[in-house]
């Protein structure tokens, strides 16, 4: 995969995306972690050096309790800052709530965890301006650009997959002779599947999507970017079942491209989407 970090250079009125989102990551992701590691790390220390002592039992539990409680007020309190100056500093707020919401930074609007945020009436009006801002505004795409990348780009399935693959029917091979039918079984159905239609499209030589200043290439069709108006990245589910998609959406067009096999991170295949529209928009003289 080519890298994309230091050439890039991305023209904004104010603060990108990019940027706002890795201040929210340390406020609203590490901070709490290190808060919730330090109140366990601080508990078992008590319990191991001073449990003789009868009152440290107590101590420790509440330190425990406090590994949940302290995180979650300090991301109640900060995440309603964060919103404030992001969605006041960013020009694409559209596609800034879409990417805070994918990655987990924040919750969506009217959800029940947004409702745990503490805010003063201040704070309240603000946010109330900006998701009536959200309801109408038009998404817009960042300027970027990178010379590293090449005229075209080839998001591929990773064959290390395959190899995978037969690794976990392997293993099922294993349970059923270990007498595991069941578990045997659909390890062998299910990873043998994936095998087979994972190397049948490796073998026919196609690809999740390739990119080029033209446009975007699908294994069934080519989108010019003169046709593509929004495109963005789609979170689903939960935990180990989370998979993204790239949704690319226009005038009779809607494309829902499952990320999940590729050898590229969707939100890295969202920027050079950027970077190529910026190519295309640079040779046709848009702004």
């Amino acid at each position: 995969m080519h890298g994309c970090g230091k050439k890039i250079k991305t023209i904004m009125r104010q603060v990108s995306i990019d940027e706002a989102l890795k201040k929210g990551k340390v406020l609203l992701i590490w901070v709490p972690m290190i808060i919730m590691f330090c109140c366990f790390g601080l508990g078992i220390l008590i319990l191991i050096l001073l449990n003789k002592i009868g009152y440290i039992i107590p101590l420790a539990a509440s330190l425990f309790v406090s590994a949940f409680v302290i995180p979650w007020i300090w991301w109640s309190l900060q995440v309603v800052k964060w919103k404030i100056w992001a969605f006041t500093n960013v020009e694409n707020i559209k596609g800034l709530e879409k990417r805070a919401i994918a990655t987990q930074l924040i919750w969506p609007h009217g959800s029940w965890f947004e409702k745990t945020e503490i805010k003063s009436k201040e704070e309240k009006l603000i946010l109330n301006e900006i998701y009536k801002k959200l309801e109408t505004a038009i998404p817009t795409r960042e300027k970027v650009f990178d010379n590293s990348l090449p005229n075209q780009f080839i998001i591929k399935y990773p064959i290390a997959n395959v190899y995978f693959y037969v690794l976990m029917m392997a293993i099922g091979i294993y349970l059923v002779y270990e007498d595991r039918l069941v578990l045997g079984t659909a390890a062998i159905i299910g990873s043998g599947y994936l095998a087979f239609d994972l190397f049948k499209k490796i073998s026919k030589k196609q690809f999740v999507m390739k990119l080029d200043q033209k446009g975007v290439t699908l294994n069934h069709t080519f989108l010019p970017w003169a046709v593509i108006e929004e495109y963005y990245v789609e979170k689903s589910g939960f935990g180990s079942s989370t998979s993204f998609s790239v949704i690319i959406k226009g005038q009779d067009v809607y494309e829902s491209i499952s990320i999940s096999e590729a050898n590229t991170n969707a939100f890295t295949i969202e920027k050079y989407m950027d970077i190529y529209r910026t190519r295309y928009a640079l040779k046709n003289n848009i702004k």
